[in-house]
């Protein structure tokens, strides 16, 4: 009888671990992308990377852009960057990016920038997947609160504070250890057509805060606007010269 019980569970522990694996290869992983169809590619200033832009879908919103890290010395390959396509060509639009799905900007041999989002090579990696908000601009400070017992602290930030295309960022810091993560992303346009100010912060408990009317249970939640904005736009398509801008990898602009 024991034994049958331990077969069981080895059988039961082996299908865990190889669906779970399965899960993990198929709908977490970035190593199992769809390859999708060339754009263009773009070498750091001192040769040490290629960078290659792919479509999946390309004149569709549900599509997305893979992009591929090669090591140009060993010539090893890895994805580092994955976006879906409505929110690169929708809600980037209100953050003032003139996008076109193939701007690559290498800000020096390590570190560049692509559709937005900084990677500092070898190692980073987005994936809008995990993670959206932890790549958003840092802009400029606003204002900070702190709970009423004092276990979080929230900083506001404005990027670019003196055009329609700014936004606001919450940052909480945990104080007991120091870690901080975004929680907080809206679009100034949108709090301000609500009546409210860009640094409103309202604290229920200690637990509870209220951020330009929005209402996040710390310290998981969250609130990312542009989530909304891409649902509300998620039947729109890619833009025709988005979709054609092929073979010429140029520089995000404003």
């Amino acid at each position: 009888m024991k034994r049958i019980i331990k077969t069981l569970v080895l059988v039961i522990t082996a299908n865990i671990v190889f669906f779970g694996g399965l899960n993990y290869y198929f709908f977490h992983s970035m190593a199992s992308l769809p390859k999708g169809e060339y754009i263009c590619e773009s070498v750091s200033p001192q040769g040490t990377y290629t960078v290659k832009l792919y479509y999946t879908n390309p004149v569709l919103s549900s599509g997305g852009t893979r992009g591929e890290l090669t090591i140009n010395k060993s010539r090893l390959s890895r994805n580092i960057y994955w976006e879906d396509n409505g929110y690169l060509y929708v809600s980037k639009r209100f953050l003032g990016f003139d996008i076109t799905g193939t701007d690559i900007m290498w800000e020096d041999d390590d570190s560049v920038v692509i559709n937005g989002i900084k990677l500092e090579l070898p190692g980073d990696i987005y994936d809008f997947r995990r993670d959206r908000m932890a790549f958003l601009p840092l802009g400029e400070f606003i204002s900070e609160s702190t709970s009423p017992r004092g276990r979080y602290s929230i900083k506001l930030f404005s990027t670019n504070p003196a055009t329609t295309n700014a936004g606001t960022r919450g940052e909480l810091t945990i104080i007991r250890n120091g870690k901080k993560h975004n929680i907080y992303w809206e679009h100034n346009e949108e709090i301000m057509e609500g009546g409210l100010v860009t640094s409103d912060i309202v604290w229920e408990s200690e637990a509870i805060v209220v951020i330009n009317g929005k209402r996040l249970k710390l310290p998981n939640e969250k609130y990312d606007w542009s989530r909304d904005r891409q649902q509300q736009s998620s039947s729109s398509r890619v833009p025709v010269e988005a979709a054609n801008a092929k073979r010429k990898c140029g520089r995000l602009r404003r």
